[in-house]
């Protein structure tokens, strides 16, 4: 988050889109790093070069695994 608010060209991003959730306080953050896991299937992956903090997520069932990411 911090480099949203640092980085002068994410500046416009973050002031438009993110600080109205954070000031309703319906923004959660999480650590990638942590690789955090959501509904006993979903779990994020830290997958950097893409960008700073840039993630994917990967959905698990039946011992079968997918990864989504962005581009």
């Amino acid at each position: 988050m911090q480099h949203c608010q640092d980085d002068p060209a994410s500046q416009e991003l973050y002031r438009d889109s993110i600080l109205p959730l954070i000031e309703r306080d319906q923004l959660q953050t999480i650590n990638v790093q942590d690789s955090p896991l959501f509904a006993g299937v979903l779990r994020y992956i830290a997958t950097p070069g893409h960008s700073i903090d840039h993630a994917s997520i990967v959905l698990e069932s039946q011992g079968e695994y997918a990864i989504f990411r962005v581009m």
